[in-house]
């Protein structure tokens, strides 16, 4: 069985990982940017979207690295 980390993410990570998709405030697409750049930390991890809003928060976003503050969301990474 494989072992699963809690993290903590922006919403434009589990937007990608929830709906396959994220737009950012003008309306671009930028999933192929996100997804870069959680590819870049978790190579061949996948990360699974959870079900917990953790609120406001100003920690460096663990899916992708942003250290924008923003409302961060659960997710796990599978580390098969």
């Amino acid at each position: 069985m494989a072992d699963m980390l809690k993290i903590s993410v922006c919403m434009d990570c589990i937007m990608l990982l929830a709906n396959g998709e994220v737009c950012d405030g003008n309306g671009d697409d930028i999933a192929d940017t996100v997804a870069a750049q959680i590819q870049g930390i978790w190579e061949d991890v996948r990360l699974i979207p959870g079900g917990d809003d953790l609120g406001f928060s100003w920690q460096d976003c663990q899916g992708c690295g942003t250290r924008l503050g923003g409302d961060r969301f659960e997710a796990f990474a599978d580390t098969l």
